[in-house]
């Protein structure tokens, strides 16, 4: 959830299009959840590992989750970055990756740091995930799985 723009993540959690189970390493307290979503963070390794063995599929951002995911066998949504799509998944299978669509992939690597990086609380290659989008992915990934 903190890859995302906050107006996106609270509509999502509020109005999900599919069964969802909100993971990060952080615990959040979060009211008025859709009845579609579960609050699942601040799992450690061990436990989110297990309940990804147990999910049909694994929507996320760009992070390690997806690709925990993709490891399991888990077909795999993932909201890419800064980073190209297929210098990410040349070595998974199952994976679906929405390219960002506001600016360039700039290609932002370890050692590197493009003029927009940290500026903000999310990376404007993000900014363009609105609610009405990510649900619109979220539909079509779930009739994929």
């Amino acid at each position: 959830p903190r890859s995302l723009p906050l107006e996106t993540t609270l509509s999502i959690l509020r109005n999900s299009p599919v069964r969802l189970a909100v993971t990060d390493g952080m615990k959040y307290a979060w009211d008025g959840l859709d009845s579609n979503v579960v609050n699942c963070t601040g799992l450690d390794m061990f436990e989110l590992v297990a309940l990804l063995s147990e999910c049909a599929g694994v929507i996320g951002i760009d992070t390690g989750v997806p690709w925990l995911g993709a490891a399991l066998g888990k077909p795999v949504l993932v909201f890419g970055g800064h980073v190209a799509g297929h210098e990410r998944t040349q070595c998974c299978r199952n994976v679906l990756w929405v390219t960002p669509q506001l600016c360039r992939v700039c290609g932002d690597h370890v050692g590197t740091r493009p003029d927009c990086r940290w500026q903000d609380a999310v990376p404007k290659c993000m900014s363009h995930l609105t609610p009405e989008f990510v649900r619109f992915q979220m539909r079509e990934f779930e009739r994929l799985t």
